[in-house]
Parts: structure tokens; sequence; C-alpha cells
């Protein structure tokens, strides 16, 4: 019996996609620390992020939102740098959006699940 599953083919690797739908955490952010791209789309075209609000794993959206950021940041931190900086009301316009954002995934989460 233990010869035989040494034979059996290996199910290929889930995207980030189906990770975020399960809302496997863990496997998310392995995913992640492997490279995977935050913003990778699913056959219909949705991202992880998406999916995960839509499926009510706050958790996983959390994480996914964290690591879009950071992603941007660091993607646009090349030519920025050469942009003058926000000033300080456009700063504080973008850290509240930010936070309203965050706030809402519970909320959207538990709209889809009471409908």
């Amino acid at each position: 019996m233990l010869i035989l599953g040494l034979f059996r083919k290996k199910s290929p690797p889930k995207s980030l996609v189906e990770l975020a739908f399960q809302g496997d955490l863990e496997a998310v952010r392995q995913k992640l620390l492997a490279g995977a791209h935050v913003d990778e789309r699913g056959p219909q075209g949705a991202t992880a992020l998406m999916l995960a609000c839509q499926e009510g794993h706050t958790a996983v959206a959390r994480e996914l939102s964290r690591r879009e950021r950071t992603e941007t940041r660091e993607t646009h931190s090349e030519s920025l740098r050469w942009v003058s900086p926000p000033s300080e009301a456009t700063r504080k316009r973008f850290e509240l959006s930010s936070r309203r954002m965050l706030r809402s995934i519970p909320r959207i989460a538990s709209r889809e699940l009471l409908s």
C-alpha cells in the first residue's frame, strides 16, 4: 500500500486565488513568501482579495490587503522618489481612506454572509 502511494500523481500546487477562496491563511502567507503576486487573477478575473472578501475570510483579506499596499509601495518607490512629497492634508486623507477600507472588510463579509 505504501509503495502504491509513491506512484500517485501529485496534485498541482494551488494558486493564491484558490487558497484565498478557501480561507487558508497559513498557505496564503507561504505562497506570498514564495513570491506569488498579490494581484494574481483567477479564471473569472477575480483577485485573491476579492474572493477572500466574498467568502468572508477576513484574516486572509487583511493579510492580502496589507501585502498589496507593501508591494505597491515597493514597486512605485523608485518612480515616486522624484515626485514632490504629498501635502500633509493629502497624506491624512490617504491614511483615513486606508483605515476605512480595512474597517469595511468585516462589514462587507458579514453582509455577504447574511444575504
